[in-house]
């Protein structure tokens, strides 16, 4: 995951760099950072449900955060 997530980075800046347009840079890299964090914040859920396996919340909570992930954002 974290390979795969640098790869996202690298291409994002490579995209980024190589266009003309800086409007669209700047959405290339608002969302690919919008995907890192996503990542991040179902990692961090992820671990505490292994953490705390009885815990009903704990289990429920990565189910939730990619509900979350999935929902287009306003523009």
């Amino acid at each position: 995951m974290a390979q795969a997530l640098k790869t996202l980075a690298q291409a994002a800046h490579g995209v980024a760099a190589s266009t003309s347009d800086p409007a669209a840079a700047h959405a290339m890299l608002d969302s690919a950072q919008d995907v890192m964090e996503g990542s991040a914040m179902l990692i961090q859920e992820a671990k505490q449900a292994l953490i705390a396996p009885g815990d009903a919340e704990s289990q429920q909570r990565p189910a939730q955060v990619t509900v979350i992930l999935r929902v287009p954002p306003a523009f």
